[in-house]
C-alpha cells in the first residue's frame, strides 16, 4: 500500500507495506517473531505470549486484538498490537490496569515515518474513530514521534494524560545486607522484628514457587489469600491463573507463599527477567495484618532477588502508594495518548465530547 500525502515518505521513494492480522490467529513471520521475542527478552509484557494471553483472557465479546505491521522495504518494520471495537471502531493499545507499560515492535531508525504511515491507513482505511495508546514511556523520542505522526496524518484533538507513577530502585551492590541498610530505619527495625517473631514462633513459614510442577498448588495458595484480602475481585478471573503458568513456563516465577500454622496468609507475584524483578501482585489475609505479613514477604523477596537473582533493577510497576518510597528510590512517570478522526461521524461525536468537557473545566475553574 503506498501512502500518499506523506513528505517524508515520498523522499524515501519506498513502498510501505501495511498488514492488519488476528493477534491470536496465524503464526508470525519468522523477523516478527524474532522481534517479539527479543522485546520480550526485554520486558515480558513487550512479549507475543504475554500480549496474546492478555487478548484471550481479557477482551470482551465486541473486541478484537489485531497486529498492524508496518514494513519499509525489506529490513524496516513496526508492529502495533491494538485492540478494536467492532461496533464503535475505537481502537485502543492492546493493554489494561494489568499492563504497567506498552510498546510496539520497532525495527527501524525511523520509526515516526512508519507510524504515520500506520496512522493514516488506521484513519482512512480502517475508518478507526479513535486511538488511545497507554501506558507510555513519558520521556523518551518514540512518545513525541506518535504525537508528531498523529498531527502530520491530520488526527485532532491529539493529547497526553498523566496515567500514574512508578516506583523502582536501582540495585548498586548484589548483597541484599546493602540494600537493607539504605532502607529507613522504620523499615529495617519492622523487617527484623516481624520476621523474627514470624519465624522462631515455629508457626511460621514461607515457600518459594518457581518451577511449573508446582505451579497448580501455587495458584490454589495465591487465590485463596486472594479471597480473603482487601482487595477487589478480580475482573478477569483467568487472567492471574494463566500467568503464573506462563511465568512459570518461562522461568520468569517467583511467587511466595506465606503459612501460619499451614494457613496461607499472604502471597506475592513477582517477576524476573532480563536483570529486573517487576512487583506484580500483592495480597494477605487482614485476619493476620497485624502480623505484618506483607513486610515479611517483600523482605524474603528482596533478598532472593538481589542475592540469588542478582537482579539490578527491582520495579514497582505502578502506583504512587507511600510505602513504596520507604522500599525504592526512583520515581518515573507513565502517561498516555488519544486523537479523533474526524473524517466519520464517531470520530466527530468523541472529538466534540472532549472539546464540551474542556469548555467546561474552564468555565468551572
Amino acid at each position: 500500500i503506498m501512502s500518499t500525502g506523506i513528505g517524508a515518505l515520498t523522499v524515501q521513494q519506498k513502498a510501505i507495506k501495511i498488514e492488519r492480522s488476528d493477534l491470536c490467529g496465524r503464526e508470525l513471520e519468522q523477523d516478527l517473531s524474532c522481534a517479539f521475542l527479543k522485546q520480550e527478552s526485554i520486558n515480558p509484557e513487550f512479549g507475543l505470549a504475554w500480549l496474546r494471553h492478555l487478548a484471550l483472557s481479557t477482551l470482551t465479546d465486541e473486541e478484537t486484538a489485531y497486529l498492524y505491521t508496518v514494513q519499509c522495504g525489506s529490513d524496516e518494520f513496526l508492529a502495533l498490537p491494538l485492540r478494536v471495537h467492532c461496533k464503535t471502531r475505537q481502537a485502543h493499545s492492546l493493554s489494561n490496569f494489568y499492563t504497567s507499560l506498552y510498546s510496539p515492535v520497532v525495527v527501524s531508525t525511523r520509526p515516526r515515518i512508519l507510524l504515520e504511515a500506520l496512522f493514516e491507513y488506521l484513519r482512512t482505511t480502517e475508518r478507526i474513530t479513535g486511538v488511545t495508546l497507554s501506558p507510555l514511556v513519558a520521556d523518551n523520542a518514540l512518545f513525541d514521534d506518535y504525537q508528531i505522526a498523529l498531527k502530520h496524518t491530520k488526527w485532532r484533538g491529539i493529547h497526553s494524560w498523566h496515567c500514574f507513577w512508578n516506583w523502582t530502585h536501582t540495585v548498586s551492590s548484589p548483597d541484599y545486607l546493602d540494600y537493607l541498610a539504605a532502607r529507613p530505619s522504620i523499615l529495617r527495625n519492622t523487617i527484623a522484628r516481624k520476621t523474627r517473631k514470624f519465624l522462631d514462633s515455629g508457626r511460621g513459614r514461607i515457600t518459594l514457587i518457581t518451577e511449573p510442577d508446582s505451579i497448580t498448588e501455587g495458584i490454589e495458595q495465591f487465590q485463596s489469600v486472594y479471597q480473603r484480602s482487601w482487595k477487589k475481585t478480580e475482573p478477569h478471573t483467568a487472567f492471574i491463573p494463566g500467568l503464573l503458568k506462563l511465568s512459570a513456563e518461562k522461568k520468569w516465577l517467583r511467587l511466595a507463599v506465606a503459612y501460619y500454622d499451614e494457613r496461607p496468609i499472604a502471597a506475592q507475584l513477582w517477576l524476573v527477567s532480563n536483570g529486573t524483578a517487576s512487583i506484580f501482585k500483592l495480597a494477605y489475609d487482614e485476619d493476620f495484618k497485624q502480623m505484618s505479613p506483607g513486610t515479611i514477604l517483600s523482605a524474603f523477596l528482596m533478598k532472593q532477588v538481589i542475592d540469588v537473582d542478582e537482579v539490578t533493577t527491582i520495579d514497582y510497576l505502578s502506583g504512587n502508594d507511600s510505602y513504596k518510597e520507604s522500599w525504592m528510590t526512583n520515581r518515573r512517570e507513565r502517561r498516555g495518548i488519544a486523537a479523533y478522526n474526524t473524517n466519520n461521524f464517531g470520530g466527530i461525536a468523541r472529538y466534540a465530547a472532549r472539546q464540551l468537557k474542556q469548555l467546561y473545566n474552564r468555565i468551572m475553574h
